[in-house]
């Protein structure tokens, strides 16, 4: 998973753990600190493509997109102004939804 460092040692203080910066590229350390922030990033939007969004963008920078009229409607996004961002949310929407029908909806 991509996480920035400065992401990844927020995230410590949010689970009260302690590793070295270099541990965000062991495998198993990145997966549970990547999953942990799509956690926190599902709890605070409720929304997927939302969660996407900010995982790519940041949610800072989607926290402002959701507070502009003109990219967002009832609290939901309706625009994404960069380009890879909406192109991220795209891919990893449709992969989603074709994970989902192959696991879960046999």
């Amino acid at each position: 998973m991509q996480i920035m460092p400065s992401t990844f040692d927020w995230l410590m203080t949010q689970t009260h753990e302690d590793y070295e910066s270099g541990m965000l590229y062991d495998p198993d350390t990145n997966i549970k600190y990547g999953t942990t922030y799509l956690k926190w990033l599902h709890l605070r939007y409720d929304n997927w493509e939302t969660v996407y969004a900010a995982y790519n963008a940041g949610y800072a920078r989607v926290d402002e997109w959701l507070a502009d009229g003109v990219h967002s409607k009832d609290g939901k996004l309706t625009d994404i102004p960069i380009r890879e961002t909406s192109e991220y949310v795209e891919k990893v929407a449709a992969s989603a939804d074709k994970y989902e029908k192959l696991y879960y909806k046999n």
